[in-house]
């Protein structure tokens, strides 16, 4: 099983699996945290996921709501970004000029076909 720390509040690490340990008889699983027995894998998941385990290791669970303010002011300043990120850093030098250099063989090619295209009428 995978196991992830998660930072909390002042700064320490805590396992989210601290206290839970494989039951004695080889079946399920006991959290020491919770005092609690959990029967297979799935319940071990979600109760280690759940609101009971985290609070008991000290998560609040609750997300800071966003005004729609915010969020607008958010994507703004995300929007400035790409686009002065497209400005700056679209082409380097050297990749601007093969580039340019591209665009003129296209250029030339579309003129020798009309050319082509005029003489056969």
């Amino acid at each position: 099983a995978a196991v992830s720390c998660t930072k909390i509040s002042d700064g320490d690490s805590v396992n989210i699996t601290d206290g839970v340990k494989k039951g004695v008889n080889g079946v399920g699983w006991h959290c020491e945290v919770c005092d609690c027995f959990l029967k297979d894998s799935m319940a071990y998941l979600d109760h280690i996921n759940g609101r009971k385990h985290q609070r008991k290791l000290g998560y609040s669970m609750r997300i800071a709501q966003s005004t729609t303010d915010e969020v607008a002011s958010k994507l703004d300043l995300l929007a400035k970004e790409q686009k002065l990120n497209k400005e700056n850093n679209f082409f380097d030098k050297d990749e601007k000029e093969d580039v340019d250099a591209f665009e003129e063989i296209v250029k030339k090619k579309d003129e020798e076909i009309a050319q082509r295209k005029a003489e056969r009428k």
